[in-house]
């Protein structure tokens, strides 16, 4: 009752009024409590899509992990995140844990977008770019790209 109480008030909310690190959080909020609200997710989804110029890396990584770990698949929220860091270029900005959760995302809702995936390939091809990364986000890469049928 608490958390259906809570999803009604935050829908209610101005959506204008959170902020991307506030979205990001109640998108990690549901994944974490395992809670299932549309009104709360389209909102979540909508709003990031529009304003994703102003999300870090970080937040838009827990926003698509959440929405995997949910098991809801937004087109326009992937297709737009997707887009977005590739057409600005803002992969670099990611760290290893932002890069390994958002392709273990896109990998867990089986969305293949492939400039996405050619770019993180690029990325993780530089010389010593796997260093940052646990052992954890490695297996999960390798899975993830394996999953999404992803050529070498």
């Amino acid at each position: 009752a608490l958390l259906a109480a809570l999803a009604k008030r935050l829908a209610a909310e101005d959506a204008d009024a959170f902020t991307p690190h506030s979205l990001a959080n109640i998108a990690w909020a549901l994944a974490k409590l395992d809670f299932q609200d549309a009104s709360l997710t389209d909102m979540i989804a909508a709003q990031t899509s529009r304003r994703l110029p102003e999300f870090q890396p970080r937040d838009m990584a827990t926003v698509v992990w959440a929405f995997a770990s949910l098991g809801v698949r937004d087109e326009a929220l992937l297709g737009a995140l997707a887009a977005h860091v590739v057409d600005n270029e803002r992969l670099d900005d990611f760290n290893a844990q932002d890069i390994a959760n958002t392709v273990w995302a896109f990998a867990t809702l089986e969305a293949l977008h492939p400039a996405l995936m050619d770019a993180v390939a690029v990325q993780l091809s530089r010389r010593g770019a796997l260093a940052g990364f646990s052992a954890q986000a490695v297996a999960n890469l390798a899975w993830a790209f394996a999953k999404l049928d992803v050529p070498a």
